[in-house]
């Protein structure tokens, strides 16, 4: 009770006191600014403010004229400070803080300073921000400093082309970027670079802001996507020097992160830099011959030196099983090569030609596409290579009797070898491997898989051209002489729900429990991020970069999209319509959605979706209703395996779809892949009817 008789009694005396400076009762001092006077009285003034108290208690000028004449203060900074002199209260605004904070400070009133800052920080935004961090800085309110320094650490990327930012002085760049613990090294890195470019003058900062960055933090992508093309580091080489130093620091990271995109210039900055540790040159050197046919396939490739793309043609060998194609590849990769600059590597050809082992190269491949090369045409050298090698093979098809009859004494059909491009299919009820050629519309029966059997899950993928089987949880490879070898078990939990897809060097098991990989030189399988509310009955397929879920039951239109690199889900824009049981190939830049179910009806339906411009759109329906079917690409067309005892294929350019083929296994369930250049050399089996256009009834 008696407080409160206090508190009321105070502000009794205070309201008097304001009506009596507005009545100018017994007023003895006046306080100018600008073109305003306010009458005051001198013993309220030195109460609240030891800055009139120091000036009222010696002989001063001010003293003795009964007045002050205050310079570089705001007039209605003056207004806010007597009304709170007298009433204890001011009215403070976003507008005014400023001007009222700044004449506060001078008069020395620190609860007037306090409001001022809460006014200022409860209003804290994006564009006020570094203005709020000096004038904390400036009036010493380590409260407000704290509170805009969480705020500029949460916002810091979105603020980086910001005036504010961008004026900031070189000591509240360093402030505000020294917490290692709390600023991703990504943004930091960016906040750095964006400042220095600001202005000229700052690039003489640069290194010693740089050496302020951990760059063991930062993921390899960045460092050398971001990072190393960087005109400011490019332009320093001290700051070359302490990138390269971390980029190499540590071997087994540097094994983590290689892949087919950044091991050229990983290759091309060891080697300028005269990287001493053979670990680090062993691993680059490891990963680009196991990985040559990916690495052959990118756009960088062109650009490698003479001399390590001589070393990787001469150190790559192939087995039997995958001969054809790895030397297809390599081919492929001489021309593309030499002609990205002809002027000054065809001369480098012969010896590249050299390296290539033509021994089980089709005829057909070596007449309409090697010895037509202009290449090779123009090189003697080659072409006596081009010789040696038909010649060969003419004496082989004669020691075989290959011109006498295509029958044995038995009236047998001989096996066929020739190289094919196949739709492979895994046919649990005939326990066997079949393989369609486009080609010519035959089915070939490639090996028998007695290891699978009708119960649980099996799945066939193609990793590089080597066939994988799954089933339940084993894994098997397909050897050189159609055997099966067992490798590493799944040992996680998978349910109906589970599809397969091949990405890079890598299998992925996707089900609505489990996300694991599988990686083809390890052996090794290891289980990843938890899917994210996914639903049974969806389908799967994989661009360059990403893997894609799409539709599932009960029926959902909806998309999501797995990054490896940073192991995270997400969701896409969604489908026209919904469906499950579907099947989804990606041919550049456009994931196709096929068929499917959606409630009772069996879909014919498709469509496609723009990965750049995040659009789906229709395309024409399939001949046929489809739904648990398979799908593959072949030469860029989609084949439509199953769901109804046939193949159909769409033809991107015409865009239009036809019924290619009946096949003999089961039409449900079906999982297949696609094969290129496979030796057939088995005897053909007719498992359906084979015509290019299959008349439907």
């Amino acid at each position: 009770m008696a407080s409160k008789r206090k508190v009321d009694h105070a502000v009794k005396v205070l309201d008097s006191l304001q009506k009596l400076r507005e009545e100018g009762f017994d007023c003895n001092f006046i306080i100018k600014v600008g073109s305003e006077s306010f009458h005051v009285h001198r013993n309220i003034l030195a109460a609240c403010s030891d800055y009139f108290k120091a000036m009222f208690s010696h002989c001063t000028k001010e003293l003795a004229d009964g007045y002050v004449d205050m310079k570089k203060v705001d007039e209605e900074g003056v207004k806010q400070c007597v009304e709170f002199m007298y009433r204890g209260d001011a009215n403070i605004t976003l507008n005014n803080a400023q001007h009222v904070l700044h004449t506060a400070a001078l008069m020395q009133l620190p609860l007037l300073t306090e409001n001022c800052f809460e006014v200022l920080y409860k209003s804290l935004n994006e564009d006020n921000c570094f203005l709020i961090k000096r004038l904390a800085l400036m009036y010493n309110s380590e409260h407000t400093k704290k509170i805009v320094d969480t705020f500029l650490l949460k916002n810091l990327e979105k603020l980086l082309g910001s005036e504010g930012f961008l004026q900031l002085e070189k000591s509240d760049l360093i402030d505000i970027t020294k917490n290692q613990s709390e600023i991703d090294n990504e943004v930091r890195w960016k906040a750095l670079s964006c400042w220095i470019k600001h202005e000229e003058d700052r690039k003489q900062y640069f290194f010693e802001l740089v050496k302020m960055i951990n760059f063991e933090k930062f993921v390899y992508s960045f460092l050398l996507s971001t990072v190393w093309i960087d005109p400011l580091v490019q332009e320093s080489d001290d700051c070359k020097h302490l990138v390269v130093v971390y980029l190499f620091s540590n071997p087994n990271e540097l094994q983590m992160y290689i892949n087919a995109q950044n091991c050229f210039l990983l290759k091309e900055i060891a080697t300028k830099f005269k990287i001493e540790d053979a670990k680090i040159m062993l691993i680059i050197d490891e990963f680009m011959l196991q990985n040559f046919e990916q690495i052959a396939s990118e756009d960088k490739f062109e650009s490698m030196g003479r001399d390590d793309v001589l070393h990787l043609f001469q150190v790559v060998r192939s087995s039997h099983w995958h001969q054809v194609h790895t030397d297809i590849t390599k081919w492929r990769a001489a021309v593309k090569w030499v002609k990205q600059d002809p002027e000054n590597k065809k001369n480098v050809f012969p010896e590249l030609f050299k390296c290539i082992n033509f021994e089980w190269f089709p005829l057909i491949y070596i007449k309409s596409n090697v010895r037509t090369e202009p290449l090779v045409q123009e090189s003697h050298e080659c072409k006596d290579i081009l010789m040696d090698v038909l010649c060969e093979k003419v004496n082989k098809l004669t020691e075989n009797n290959v011109f006498e009859n295509s029958y044995g004494k038995t009236g047998k059909p001989k096996p066929k070898i020739e190289s094919a491009e196949l739709i492979v299919i895994l046919d649990r009820r005939q326990r066997e491997l079949q393989g369609f050629n486009i080609r010519d519309n035959e089915w070939h029966k490639l090996a028998d898989v007695p290891q699978v059997t009708n119960n649980g899950f099996s799945f066939v993928v193609n990793v590089g051209d080597v066939i994988y089987v799954i089933h339940n949880k084993m894994l098997y490879q397909l050897q050189n002489d159609a055997t099966w070898k067992r490798m590493a078990d799944i040992d996680f939990k998978h349910d109906r729900s589970t599809k397969v897809i091949a990405f890079k060097n890598r299998i992925y098991v996707v089900s609505c429990a489990t996300l694991a990989d599988y990686d083809t030189l390890a052996d090794e399988w290891t289980e990843l991020v938890q899917p994210d509310n996914f639903r049974s009955g969806f389908c799967i397929t994989a661009t360059r970069d990403h893997i894609y879920a799409i539709g599932g039951f009960p029926y959902t239109n909806q998309m999501k999209r797995y990054t490896p690199e940073n192991m995270s889900w997400m969701s896409c824009e969604q489908m026209r319509f919904a469906r499950s049981n579907a099947s989804a190939e990606f041919i550049n830049p456009f994931i196709y959605v096929m068929g499917g179910r959606c409630e009772e009806m069996i879909l014919s339906s498709c469509e496609r979706y723009h990965i750049g411009l995040q659009q789906w759109t229709n395309i024409p329906v399939m001949k046929l209703q489809r739904s648990n079917f398979a799908s593959c690409v072949l030469e860029g067309e989609i084949y439509a395996i199953g769901g109804h005892g046939t193949i159909e294929y769409y033809d991107t350019d015409e865009s239009e779809w036809e019924v290619l083929s009946a096949i003999g296994t089961r039409p449900y369930g079906i999982t297949a892949c696609a094969l290129s250049c496979w030796i057939v050399e088995h005897t053909v089996r007719p498992l359906g009817i084979c015509r290019k256009k299959l008349i439907l009834p």
